[in-house]
């Protein structure tokens, strides 16, 4: 399994913050399933509307997300702050944003 993960950064705070790259064939596929069911398209037509689910329904490449820690390990995998961008530089940029934010 590839290893997505550009940044992280286990905080003081008790937080932790994870920057990956989200730029790869399954996450796209993810993305235009839950957006399909989101629009109220029936789980039954999604194979017929959507063959393949390959359509890109993301232009973003990088995340980062925000979850609760203690002593190493995440509490809650359901995150506090998320945000999206579409170059390395921005994704570094907006990790540090988030490391200030919620140190």
């Amino acid at each position: 399994m590839q290893d997505n993960r550009v940044k992280q950064d286990w905080l003081d705070s008790g937080k932790l913050v994870s920057t990956v790259d989200i730029d790869n064939p399954l996450t796209r596929q993810m993305d235009s399933l839950m957006q399909a069911l989101a629009s109220g398209v029936p789980a039954e037509v999604i194979e017929e509307e959507f063959p393949g689910l390959t359509t890109d329904a993301t232009s973003y490449k990088y995340e980062t997300m925000v979850f609760p820690q203690e002593n190493g390990e995440v509490t809650d995998w359901a995150e506090l702050d998320c945000r999206r961008y579409n170059s390395l530089e921005d994704a570094l940029a907006g990790h540090e944003e988030m490391v200030e934010k919620w140190s």
